[in-house]
């Protein structure tokens, strides 16, 4: 099973990975990045232009996006295991933007909110990423206004996360996952 983690920059999505990874074992889909490594991000494979710029061409990347000055790729062969129902269960950080691309079997989407606008600013300058506030606003905007779409759909779930809430959402989604089963 796959699981689509899809919020604002900054909203806390990679606390709440981590949370899923230590706690329940869950397995991070590698990302390629041509951007430089932050502090704990076992899951992000950091790899120059030109690696990349290969790895695409070779086929190896689910899809490509260019997010911030940098290129993002998922790993297909992660992808391709995660949705082939097995019972192993693996998680990936999308942009909103995205979503249309993971139309997969043995796709889950959970949609990463925080409390309101004023608690994701506090939490990109916590991280030192004031700049990227106002795409994240608008990611924030975007979310919000397809939540009613999103409630209707029996492959989504909701989560605010609350300011240190993060093991929370994470007990939460696996509850989710533990609900369907």
């Amino acid at each position: 099973m796959l699981f689509l983690l899809i919020g604002p920059s900054g909203v806390g999505k990679t606390t709440i990975l981590r949370h899923l990874h230590a706690k329940y074992g869950w397995k991070p889909v590698p990302t390629f990045t041509t951007r430089p490594p932050r502090p704990n991000e076992p899951d992000r494979v950091f790899v120059s232009n030109a690696q990349f710029e290969k790895l695409n061409e070779d086929d190896q990347l689910y899809t490509t996006k260019f997010h911030f000055e940098h290129w993002y790729g998922e790993d297909r062969n992660a992808i391709a295991e995660a949705t082939a129902g097995a019972e192993d269960n693996w998680y990936l950080d999308i942009a909103f933007a995205q979503i249309k691309n993971f139309d997969l079997p043995f796709t889950l989407k959970v949609i990463v909110l925080p409390e309101n606008a004023v608690q994701l600013q506090a939490q990109l300058e916590h991280c030192g990423r004031s700049d990227r506030a106002l795409e994240a606003h608008r990611e924030l905007v975007q979310c919000e206004q397809c939540l009613e779409t999103f409630a209707k759909q029996t492959d989504y779930l909701i989560v605010r996360n609350l300011p240190g809430g993060a093991e929370v959402a994470a007990d939460n989604i696996r509850g989710w996952k533990s609900s369907r089963a």
